[in-house]
């Protein structure tokens, strides 16, 4: 667990990237704040009127789940990312670079550059524990 997770996304997938995000970050057990674009608000509310109602199913609590309040602006938005412990920006450049020293430092902390696109490092092997691909048959 990292805490709270920023989670920027983009207008042209409203629905699908906060929803991957929103497990991701609640399988590794922290909480999520989306910031949709203007135009995809609408669809991430309905998105946390569902995950809400799965929470309530649990007993989770559903501040694990917030959405930042519309109108959502450039300013509210950099303003989250500066205060959350993590950022997730899913968009086009501008959109990341927007993001400006906190998506930079996150990403020289967590993430390996690969012909301008950015891959997450696996994690280290607990010790004693085989490799996925050795004990499935794989040759590595």
């Amino acid at each position: 667990p990292v805490g709270v997770v920023a989670a920027i996304t983009p207008s042209t997938n409203p629905g699908a990237t906060p929803a991957n995000t929103i497990i991701n970050a609640l399988k590794g057990r922290n909480a999520v704040i989306l910031a949709p674009s203007p135009k995809g608000w609408s669809t991430a509310a309905l998105l946390l009127d569902f995950v809400h109602a799965e929470l309530d199913k649990i007993g989770a609590p559903r501040d694990l789940v917030q959405v930042l309040p519309s109108p959502v602006t450039k300013d509210t938005t950099h303003e989250l990312m500066r205060q959350v412990d993590l950022v997730v920006a899913t968009g086009s450049q501008s959109n990341v670079r927007a993001g400006g020293p906190k998506i930079m430092e996150a990403i020289s902390r967590t993430r390996m550059p690969s012909r301008g696109r950015f891959f997450t490092r696996p994690p280290p092997a607990p010790a004693g524990c085989r490799s996925r691909r050795r004990s499935a048959g794989g040759s590595r």
